[in-house]
């Protein structure tokens, strides 16, 4: 036993009293304690934000060396120790000097995934061409801006693109902002949740009388989004914009505010952290903050997950915003869900009205929306229609995370998911005109029903009933 407390005594310097194991493994757990809450809020808090995570291991690397050395000098030793000591130092002082930088293209690949890279067979983990833009490691993700060959360019967080200015994005990314702003009763206050690109905030602060609260929980993810001013409207430089980069969900219970309009784009729902997002709990947090006649527009993907898990989403959305629409963005693989407490109609004289400000003409005219017959074109279902696809799914909730816990699964295994959810929204689509406040005002303007047939031509949906009553005014 005297041999054990001394080692006890030259191991850790502590200076007990002989026998004294107990204190002196006390002691040893408390400094470990309280290292590791250190070193988890310095690294997590300041050094990997304001560093990035190679410097950061590699000063760990350093110190820990440095440390083993001094160490080596300490107490009683054996001979070698303190050369060993030095030797191992000098070691870690080349490999962090001749360490290579890092590809952080590689590291945002994103191999989880399948089809990151196109074609079947490759031998590199980038696609030819593309350049990083901008790289940061913040609190809660690693985002990157990638330039394409293309020339379009990806904001991918945590190796998964989130935003881009790609045709398809683009429509979904604008018509999230522009749908409920053209068919809302007010648009006067807007609140946004997820940042990404800055587009759908720009979309809407078109609107002169508007104004954008927007929370991003990721301070990278608008840095970022500096390199989309080019198709984001500047929105950070709005006076009429207040942003958080704060929790959505912590925000809204705390923030009294209500607003006309919700809008929200988060990431993907099978995100981990992100998924509380689309549930029946967070919609009922969210329409607290919606005024009466407001409305609120989500974003939901339908690639990449099963038309049960879809439906789930469909089932929380609309068991909380009972009178649902569901519109589909041209040429996209996402659809917009766009719900209210109180029953939703298009006005076609309002909605043309409305369509006339230069700004937002011209938003709309470039994700391929011309005129309000175009709008009309990319309408797939009314509220009878959501609720019949709601009926008897599983509710997507906080308590069963039913969505979160199958997508990995279901990203990898349900490639033939936006299929079979597209097919179902057409097979099922509701006639335009029995959400009309006044069927007429389309029905009975050839002007009008001409430009609606072509549209849905382009969109390739069926023409035939509205084709049939064109001719009629030819005759």
């Amino acid at each position: 036993m005297p041999t054990v407390c001394a080692e006890v005594r030259v191991i850790a310097d502590l200076n007990v009293e002989s026998c004294g194991t107990g204190p002196a493994v006390g002691r040893i757990y408390a400094v470990n304690t309280v290292g590791a809450i250190v070193g988890a809020l310095l690294a997590g808090f300041v050094l990997v934000p304001r560093l990035g995570t190679r410097p950061t291991l590699l000063g760990v690397c350093v110190v820990a060396a440095t440390l083993g050395c001094a160490f080596a000098f300490w107490g009683k030793r054996p001979r070698w120790l303190p050369a060993a000591g030095v030797a191992a130092l000098a070691l870690v002082a080349l490999g962090v000097y001749g360490c290579p930088a890092w590809n952080f293209l590689e590291l945002h690949t994103g191999v989880f995934e399948p089809g990151r890279i196109e074609g079947t067979v490759t031998d590199t983990l980038t696609l030819p061409g593309e350049k990083v833009l901008f790289q940061r490691e913040g609190p809660t993700a690693s985002v990157l801006v990638a330039k394409r060959p293309s020339g379009h360019r990806n904001l991918v967080i945590n190796a998964r693109v989130n935003a881009s200015d790609t045709p398809t994005d683009m429509a979904t990314q604008v018509l999230l902002a522009e749908l409920p702003l053209l068919l809302a009763p007010r648009g006067d206050d807007v609140f946004v949740i997820g940042w990404g690109s800055g587009v759908s905030a720009g979309s809407a602060l078109l609107w002169p009388a508007t104004r954008v609260t927007a929370v991003e929980i990721e301070p990278a993810v608008v840095q970022g989004s500096k390199f989309f001013r080019r198709v984001n409207h500047d929105p950070l430089h709005n006076p009429r914009l207040r942003l958080y980069e704060d929790d959505a969900r912590h925000i809204l219970l705390a923030d009294e505010a209500t607003y006309d309009v919700i809008m929200s784009e988060p990431a993907h729902p099978w995100v981990a952290g992100v998924a509380n997002l689309f549930t029946q709990d967070f919609y009922r947090i969210a329409t607290r903050r919606l005024r009466p006649d407001g409305l609120f527009a989500q974003w939901v993907q339908v690639y990449q997950i099963s038309p049960e898990s879809f439906r789930a989403i469909i089932a929380a959305f609309q068991s909380v915003l009972p009178e649902a629409m569901v519109f589909r963005p041209p040429n996209g693989t996402d659809v917009i869900l766009l719900g209210s407490r109180l029953p939703l109609r298009i006005d076609l004289e309002d909605l043309g009205r409305r369509w006339q400000p230069a700004p937002v003409r011209e938003d709309l005219a470039r994700i391929g929306l011309e005129r309000p017959e175009d709008l009309l074109a990319s309408f797939y279902l009314g509220p009878a229609a959501v609720r019949a696809l709601a009926a008897g799914a599983r509710i997507n909730t906080d308590n069963n995370m039913y969505v979160e816990l199958r997508g990995p699964r279901e990203m990898i295994g349900a490639p033939t998911g936006a299929s079979a959810i597209l097919g179902a929204l057409a097979r099922d689509a509701t006639p335009v005109e029995t959400v009309l406040v006044a069927p007429g005002a389309l029905l009975d303007r050839p002007d009008r029903l001409e430009a609606f047939v072509a549209s849905l031509a382009a969109r390739e949906r069926p023409t035939t009933l509205y084709a049939e009553r064109l001719r009629a005014f030819s005759h």
